[in-house]
C-alpha cells in the first residue's frame, strides 16, 4: 500500500488576522514544476494559508523515510503567488509596489530561522516580516546596461547566483561608455545580477519567457547542496526532513481620522475621542510607562487631536490620532466619542466603527504616511 507523507510546504502568516495566518496571496506551481512534481510523483495541494507537497515514501531499516521515486539534484519547484484581496496591501505593512514592473522574490538558500520557524526572508531590526529587501525590479527580453569607464574594452557578467548561470560578454569603448545587452528569454525565470569591474551594479529578476503580469511573488524551493542543511527538505543520506517554510506578513499603522458630521440640529460642544485599550501598547516606545491597573497612557500619544477645515461645513467635527494605530481585524473596541454637557462631558458614542481597510489615504507632502478615514454621522 502506497504512503504518502508531507515533504514542504508553505505557511503564510499576518499579525492582522486573529487567527494570524493570511489566505490572501494563493500559491500555484508554474507549468514547468507541476510537471516536475508529476514526474517524480509528489502531488501539490493548497492549504488555508499556502500549500503542502506530498510524496509516496518507504521507510528503510532505520525506520527513516525517503522517497519512492528519487530526484535528481539539482532541481528547483517555483511557485507563483497572486494577490486574492484587492486591498491586500492596504493593511499590510508593505509599500505599494508596481504591479507587472517589481516582485517579491523568495528561496530557501539562506537560513533565516527563529523559535524553529523557517522563514524565507531577512529580519527587519530584529523582526521577521516581509520586507523590501525581497522586492526585485522585472527585467524582460532584451536586458541593457550602460557604463562609463576606462580601457579601449570591457566586460560585463550577468549572473544568475540561484541557478549557476555566468554570462559574460565585452564590448568595446564608444565615446568612454560601454553599451551591453543580454537576451534575457535564453535563460530560465531567476534572480540575476550584473556585474561590472568586480562591483554588483543591479539586481533584478529576469523573467525569461515566463509572464509575470500580476503575479505578487515568486517562491523557488531547491533541492540542491547549496541549500543549508537545515532548510532541506531531503537530508544528504537521502531520507526526508519535513519542510514548511513561511513568510510572514505585518499589519499596517495608520493615522486614523474621522469625520464627525452632526445632523441632529442640536450644538454640539467640545466633542473629544478617547479610550485607547491596553491591547495598544505595544504600539508605544520603550520609554513611556503605562500603568496597567488604570490604563493611564501619557495624554500626547493617547489620544486624538481636533483640527478644523474651513472646506467643511460648521456641522463637521475631524479628529486625527496622534499616533499611528496598528490596523487589525478584531478592531479597537474602547474607543468612545464625548462632548460637554454644561460642566461634564458625556458619552455620545461607545464602541466607535474603526476605519475599513477600503479608506486608505496617502498624505500628499510626506512619503508614506497613510491616513485611515471614517465618516461618524449623528
Amino acid at each position: 500500500m502506497s504512503v504518502f507523507q508531507e515533504i514542504f510546504g508553505l505557511n503564510m502568516t499576518h499579525s492582522y488576522y486573529a487567527a494570524g495566518i493570511t489566505g490572501d496571496l494563493k500559491a500555484s506551481p508554474t507549468k514547468e514544476t507541476a510537471q516536475k512534481l508529476r514526474d517524480v510523483g509528489l502531488l501539490f495541494r493548497t492549504t488555508g494559508s499556502g500549500f503542502a507537497v506530498f510524496g509516496e515514501v518507504v521507510k528503510n531499516e532505520a525506520d527513516s523515510a525517503g522517497l519512492q521515486r528519487e530526484i535528481d539534484r539539482p532541481t528547483r519547484f517555483q511557485f507563483i503567488l497572486r494577490q486574492q484581496n484587492p486591498y491586500f496591501l492596504n493593511f499590510t505593512d508593505l509599500p505599494f509596489h508596481a504591479s507587472g514592473r517589481e516582485i517579491y522574490y523568495f528561496n530557501n538558500l539562506q537560513v533565516s530561522s527563529s523559535a524553529g520557524i523557517h522563514f524565507l526572508h531577512s529580519p527587519v531590526e530584529e523582526e521577521y516580516k516581509v520586507n523590501t529587501e525581497q522586492l526585485l525590479k522585472i527585467q524582460h527580453g532584451n536586458y541593457r546596461y550602460s557604463t562609463a569607464g576606462t580601457g579601449d574594452e570591457n566586460s560585463a557578467r550577468l549572473i544568475y547566483p540561484d541557478l549557476g548561470i555566468r554570462i559574460q560578454q565585452r564590448q568595446p569603448s564608444v565615446e568612454g561608455e560601454f553599451h551591453f545587452q543580454f537576451d534575457l528569454a535564453r535563460y530560465p525565470g531567476g534572480r540575476a545580477e550584473l556585474w561590472f569591474n568586480g562591483e554588483k551594479k543591479e539586481s533584478f529578476y529576469a523573467s525569461g519567457s515566463e509572464k509575470t503580469a500580476g503575479i505578487f511573488g515568486i517562491v523557488d524551493l531547491f533541492y540542491s547542496p547549496l541549500v543549508p542543511p537545515d532548510y532541506r527538505f531531503i537530508k544528504q543520506d537521502g531520507t526526508l526532513q519535513k519542510q514548511v517554510y513561511t513568510l510572514a506578513f505585518k499589519k499596517r499603522s495608520t493615522f486614523w481620522k474621522y469625520f464627525i458630521v452632526n445632523r441632529t440640529g442640536h450644538e454640539f460642544e467640545n466633542p473629544e475621542i478617547k479610550g485607547y485599550s491596553i491591547d495598544l501598547l505595544e504600539h508605544y516606545p520603550d520609554d513611556y510607562y503605562v500603568r496597567v491597573a488604570d490604563r493611564h497612557i501619557p495624554p500626547e500619544i493617547r489620544g486624538f487631536t481636533r483640527i478644523n477645515f474651513g472646506e467643511y461645513p460648521d456641522n463637521y467635527n475631524i479628529f486625527v490620532s496622534n499616533q499611528q494605530i496598528p490596523l487589525s481585524e478584531q478592531g479597537v473596541r474602547s474607543l468612545y466619542l464625548k462632548k460637554k454637557v454644561n460642566s461634564s462631558k458625556r458619552v455620545v458614542l461607545k464602541s466607535m466603527v474603526n476605519p475599513g481597510i477600503q479608506a486608505l489615504k496617502k498624505e500628499r507632502e510626506e512619503k508614506d504616511k497613510y491616513y485611515s478615514e471614517v465618516y461618524v454621522y449623528l
